[in-house]
């Protein structure tokens, strides 16, 4: 869990994160509320991202926390 207090600050770090991740190849899961999922991955879409390729080929994965804790 990553503390915050700014919504715009978090969406930055987690977007940073899971790019850093993607770019050297590695695969990356994201856990997140479904009112972050939007900012997040047009952070990455903004850098250059294919999210949905990348959904595709299972180098990224979005869970979201509702679906998470149903489980």
């Amino acid at each position: 869990m990553y503390p915050h207090v700014d919504e715009n600050h978090v969406e930055q770090a987690v977007s940073l994160f899971a790019g850093s991740g993607i770019r050297n190849g590695e695969g990356v899961i994201l856990i997140m509320t479904a009112d972050n999922f939007e900012p997040i991955t047009f952070r990455l879409q903004r850098d250059g991202f294919n999210v949905a390729e990348c959904e595709r080929s299972g180098q990224l994965t979005c869970i979201g926390t509702e679906d998470f804790l149903a489980r």
